[in-house]
């Protein structure tokens, strides 16, 4: 996994391993970061990387 260049790709990525990862501390430690990050940026930014992160995840949920 390549490293984020600014907030919005940190959020894709954390917004990706967040629904990925089992539960336990280390799901509780990624969604901090990701409301950390989330914090930094604007509403529509923050929409933008979920349906960035589904799509990453379920091609086929694209639109388009």
């Amino acid at each position: 996994m390549k490293t984020p260049s600014n907030d919005y790709e940190a959020l894709v990525m954390g917004l990706t391993l967040a629904i990925t990862a089992p539960e336990g501390r280390r799901a509780d430690e990624v969604l901090e970061i990701v409301k950390a990050v989330a914090s930094r940026l604007s509403e529509s930014d923050i929409m933008r990387a979920k349906r960035a992160a589904l799509v990453a995840l379920y091609p086929h949920t694209g639109e388009g």
